[in-house]
């Protein structure tokens, strides 16, 4: 009898169909893998792109604080060294000048953002203008000098109503505000009213008597630098922060101008400073807390500088204007 055997190809049929059908569960167990490692790849990715933006949301805030927490930390520190070592002198002419610094880096720069000079200008200026109550009202009232320096005091509140707060603190140099002639009271009586009210209000302590023989000094270094600033603005042209990056960036400006380096250049410096003002006297425990006053002072003179003079914080204009 003969066998008869059926074709390959049919007996083949059914191996190569399980075959196939396990190929194609195969494929979509690996496709489907692919697609949850490229998920969490992604998911991944995501992560680390949120995380490094809020790295570098919190580095562009924490480098448009730095000079205002500088600041309230030397007001600290000089403070706490004033209470313990009962020296106001040390507090009132530590403390009293740092806004005139301020106007002069910002204006002469023109790298620092309208926001964070403003909030740096107004904070260390009220420092300065409590203290200079604190002596002033110390000393027994004299109403012709009050009348004096409230009257000086309301020229300059008068001027900043009329010109705005973003053009008082030097809007038009630091963040583009067109030109704008103000023809109100007072400037229609004079062309700087603000800097001649400080003046004004200033040279009116000296009238006081007492307050004239303790305190001279200070009312004069006012006197003297509200003239310098008057100077400053209408001698100096202001370097507008446009100009300035658009010269750093054709020459390839480096704007990192702070060094560990120059900072402990500055701090030494500031701390023999302090060793020599006390001259006369034996090493103490004065001497060493005006050694460490005045490399603070230093120290914050460094951090306003570099902040001020640099072009870096002019990327900080998008998150603080945009």
């Amino acid at each position: 009898m003969r066998l008869i055997l059926p074709p390959v190809k049919s007996r083949l049929r059914p191996l190569l169909r399980c075959t196939e059908v396990g190929l194609c569960g195969l494929r979509r167990l690996v496709q489907s893998s692919c697609v949850r490692t490229d998920r969490g790849l992604v998911d991944q990715l995501r992560g680390e792109n949120s995380a490094r933006k809020r790295l570098r949301d919190l580095c562009m805030l924490t480098r448009g604080n730095v000079t205002f927490l500088s600041g309230m930390a030397f007001v600290a520190l000089v403070a706490g060294v004033s209470l313990f070592s009962e020296n106001l002198p040390l507090a009132i002419g530590s403390l009293s000048f740092w806004h005139y610094y301020l106007y002069a880096l910002a204006y002469c720069f023109g790298a620092a953002p309208l926001c964070v000079f403003k909030r740096d200008a107004i904070a260390m200026k009220s420092v300065s203008l409590s203290a200079l109550a604190f002596v002033y009202f110390g000393a027994p009232i004299d109403f012709v000098s009050l009348t004096v320096v409230l009257f000086g005091f309301l020229l300059n509140c008068a001027a900043a109503k009329a010109l705005g707060s973003d053009r008082t603190y030097y809007g038009h140099e630091l963040a583009h505000l067109p030109k704008l002639r103000i023809t109100t009271f007072p400037y229609s009586w004079l062309s700087h009213p603000m800097l001649v009210g400080n003046i004004m209000a200033f040279g009116g302590t000296l009238i006081n008597e007492q307050f004239r023989r303790e305190w001279w000094a200070l009312a004069c270094a006012h006197v003297v630098l509200n003239f310098g600033l008057l100077v400053m603005e209408t001698t100096i042209r202001p370097r507008r922060h446009g100009a300035r990056l658009l010269a750093a960036s054709k020459h390839g400006a480096n704007t990192a101008c702070c060094s560990s380096q120059s900072a402990v250049y500055v701090t030494i410096a500031g701390a023999l400073i302090g060793v020599a003002l006390p001259s006369g006297e034996t090493w103490s425990l004065g001497t060493l807390l005006a050694a460490v006053t005045a490399a603070a002072a230093a120290i914050h003179a460094l951090v306003v500088f570099c902040s001020y003079s640099s072009l870096s914080t002019l990327s900080l204009r998008s998150n603080y204007h945009g």
